[in-house]
This record gives structure tokens, C-alpha cells and sequence, in this order.
């Protein structure tokens, strides 16, 4: 039940920040659209297991599962179902919202850290992240410009009735 809580705490919180509307229509496109295609261009994007994407990018990442742990191998211009993982990131138009959609191939939970280095700042700063569900997507936002996300940490969890945010 605190799950429950939390999770609707934090999309009441979101959407307080946010101008009304910009996290569900960015979820309904999504939803609507399903996953971008893979953009080529992004090799260095990927380098000892981590994953950095700006907005404006769509980038695919080749997967393989090592017990719990997940290590992203590859960036890839053409997914592969039930492997390649799809990120897309973006700025709402007009809007200094930062969003970034993660559409995950596995049969299973999947957990990831995340940072964020902010526009006009020099530090990354870590920022909370949610599983996404399995063959789902996963959407984020911030109500402010990110300059970029980098993405580490990918591991399976167990599928459960909680989605604990952190």
C-alpha cells in the first residue's frame, strides 16, 4: 500500500511542477507511437557499461543478462526483439521539460541508476529512477532542461504487485 502511495505522490508532485497535461500527453504519444525507431550515429554513447543520451537522441542498446545483472553490449542501428533495449530522449516544445521513454525487450523487471547533468551546471547529480515493466515502457521526466542522462546499474528484479521509485 505505501507503494501505492508513493507512486501517486510522486505523479501528483510531477504533475504539480509540470504544466498540466505534459506528463500524460507525453505518455499517451508514446503509448501510441510504440518504439522509435533506432537512430545510427551513437556509438560513443555506451562506454563500460554505461549509457549517455541527450535530447533529441533515440538510441538502441543490445542486452544480455548475466544472472541478475544486465550488461548493455552494443549500440545498435537496428533492434532486435527481446534484446534491444530503445531510449529516446527530449524537451517538450516550448517547454523546459526533459522527458526520456526506455522500452525494455525483457521478459522481466528492469532496474537502472540514473544521473543527470542539469543545463549550466558542471556535476552530474544522481536522480531517482523506476523499474520498467516487462515488455513495456518507462517514461521520466523532469520539469527542467537536462543537458544529459547517463544510465548505469541495469539489473532484473522480480515482477511484483510494488513499483518502488528510487
Amino acid at each position: 500500500m505505501k507503494s501505492v502511495v508513493l507512486v501517486v505522490a510522486l505523479l501528483v508532485t510531477g504533475n504539480v511542477l509540470a504544466e498540466e497535461g505534459t506528463v500524460e500527453k507525453a505518455g499517451i504519444k508514446t503509448a501510441e507511437d510504440g518504439a522509435p525507431a533506432c537512430e545510427a550515429g551513437h556509438d560513443k554513447a555506451l562506454k563500460d557499461g554505461v549509457i549517455t543520451i541527450r535530447p533529441g537522441e533515440t538510441i538502441c542498446v543490445d542486452l544480455q543478462l548475466r544472472g541478475k545483472k544486465v550488461v548493455p553490449m552494443a549500440i545498435v542501428s537496428v533492434a532486435s526483439p527481446g534484446k534491444t533495449l530503445i531510449l529516446k530522449a527530449w524537451n517538450e516544445p516550448g517547454k523546459p521539460d526533459t522527458l526520456l521513454s526506455l522500452h525494455n525487450p525483457l521478459d522481466a523487471f528492469l532496474r537502472y541508476e540514473a544521473h543527470m547533468l542539469v543545463r549550466g551546471h558542471t556535476e552530474a547529480e544522481y536522480t531517482s529512477s523506476c523499474p520498467v515493466l516487462s515488455g513495456r515502457f518507462g517514461l521520466e521526466h523532469w520539469p527542467y532542461a537536462i543537458k544529459e542522462l547517463t544510465l548505469s546499474g541495469f539489473k532484473v528484479i522480480p515482477e511484483s504487485d510494488n513499483m518502488e521509485c528510487s
